[in-house]
C-alpha cells in the first residue's frame, strides 16, 4: 500500500522507533484513558419517536407503486426470479394504492405506477422482446385506468428495461416515461441481446498494463472486478469484458483489483504492450462498474443520447465519466446517485 506523503508516518510503523510487541499494546489498550476518567456524566435524554415525528414543511415524498408483471422461469444470474412490488391483479393492489394516496397526503404523494420488464433479458429475438413490452405496457396502463376509476390520482405510467426501449412498440407512446438502465451507454450484453450493434457501445474502462509474465504468457492489468463487475462470469473471465482493438487478447482471470490477459493463440507479443500502456475494456454489463477512480470510464460522445440517462453496473462504480470525441476529452460527467 502506498503511503500518502502528506500524512506523517504512524509512530508504531516509523522506522526511527522500535515496534511495540503485541502484549504491550494489549496492555495499553486495556487501561482506562485519562479523558474517559475525567469526562462528566451527561443526563440521559429521551430520543424523539421517529414514527410520530413529522418532517419539516416542504419535505413531502413521492411514491411509485411497483408492479411485477411476469415471472422468469430461468432468469439470467443477475436477475432476481421473484420480483418486488404487488401484481396489478392482486385484490389488495387498489387498497394499497389508496392507502399510499390518502394515508398521509401531507407527507407522501402517489405519483405513478412503475414496472420493469427484466424478463426481456431472457429473450432470444426482437419479436419476443416486443411481445413482453406490449404486455407490460398494457398491464401498467390498465392498472392506472383502474386507479383513476376508483378516484385515486395516478399521473405517471412508466416501464423500463433497455431491450424493450431499444425495440419500442407503438403502445409505449401512451406511457408518460420509460426508464432503461444502460440505454445511454449499451454494453456487450446488449449486443448479444440484439439491442444494439457492437459499434454503438459507447463506454470503455481504461486499464494499465502493470506486469509481464513471459513464463506463463500473461499480462497483468490494474483493473479487476471492482472496476468491471462480475456480470458475464458464466462465460468465464472473458465474458466480463472484451478488449477493444485486440481481438486476439482474452481476459482470463479477475481478482478484486487485477486482471490477467492472454493471447488466444498462446503467442503474446509483450513488446506491443509495454508496462504503463493502456487497454480499453468493453464491459459485459455497464450498469455496475464505478468503484475504481484509476479505472475511470471513458465514454464516446454520441449526440443522440442524454447525459441525464442512468447507467447500470460498470458505470455505477465510477465517480466520473470522461466524455471524448476525436481522441480529446470534451466533458466530464458525474453521476447523480440516489442511494
Amino acid at each position: 500500500m502506498r503511503r500518502d506523503p502528506h500524512v506523517p508516518p504512524s509512530p508504531l510503523n516509523s522506522p526511527s522507533q522500535p515496534r511495540q510487541n503485541t502484549s504491550a499494546l494489549q496492555s495499553n489498550f486495556s487501561q482506562p484513558h485519562p479523558v474517559q476518567q475525567k469526562r462528566p456524566q451527561s443526563p440521559t435524554k429521551a430520543l424523539p419517536d421517529p414514527i410520530r415525528t413529522f418532517p419539516p414543511p416542504g419535505r413531502s415524498m413521492g411514491a411509485m407503486c411497483p408492479c411485477p408483471l411476469t415471472h422468469v422461469p430461468n432468469p439470467p444470474s443477475h436477475r432476481v426470479p421473484s420480483p418486488a412490488g404487488i401484481r396489478p391483479t392482486d385484490p389488495e393492489a387498489l387498497s394499497l394504492a389508496r392507502a399510499i394516496a390518502q394515508g398521509s397526503p401531507e407527507l407522501v404523494t402517489l405519483v405513478g405506477v412503475y414496472a420493469h420488464c427484466g424478463n426481456t433479458y431472457g429473450c432470444r429475438d426482437i419479436a419476443a422482446v416486443q411481445a413482453i413490452a406490449r404486455d407490460t405496457t398494457a398491464a401498467v396502463l390498465g392498472f392506472v385506468t383502474a386507479l383513476r376509476q376508483a378516484g385515486i390520482p395516478c399521473p405517471q405510467a412508466t416501464i423500463g428495461s433497455t431491450p424493450s426501449c431499444s425495440h419500442p412498440v407503438p403502445e409505449m407512446s401512451q406511457l408518460t416515461e420509460v426508464h432503461p438502465g444502460n440505454y445511454l451507454f449499451y454494453d456487450l450484453q446488449q449486443t448479444q441481446l440484439g439491442s444494439c450493434r457492437p459499434e454503438e457501445v459507447a463506454i470503455r474502462v481504461l486499464s494499465r498494463v502493470i506486469g509481464h509474465y513471459p513464463h506463463r504468457g500473461q499480462l497483468l492489468l490494474d483493473c479487476g472486478w471492482a472496476a468491471l463487475s462480475l456480470h458475464g462470469r458464466e462465460q468465464g473471465a472473458a465474458g466480463c469484458a472484451a478488449i477493444e482493438g485486440h481481438p486476439q487478447l482474452r481476459l482470463v482471470g479477475l481478482t478484486q483489483e487485477h486482471g490477467l490477459v492472454e493471447a488466444a493463440d498462446g503467442q503474446l507479443d509483450f513488446e506491443r504492450f509495454p508496462l504503463g500502456s493502456t487497454l480499453a475494456l468493453i464491459p459485459f454489463h455497464v450498469s455496475v462498474t464505478p468503484a475504481c477512480p484509476l479505472c475511470a470510464s471513458a465514454v464516446s460522445h454520441r449526440s443522440s443520447v442524454s447525459p441525464l440517462s442512468q447507467a447500470c453496473a460498470t458505470a455505477a462504480m465510477h465517480p466520473v465519466y470522461f466524455v471524448h470525441a476525436a481522441g480529446k476529452v470534451v466533458e466530464l460527467w458525474r453521476p447523480v446517485r440516489g442511494w
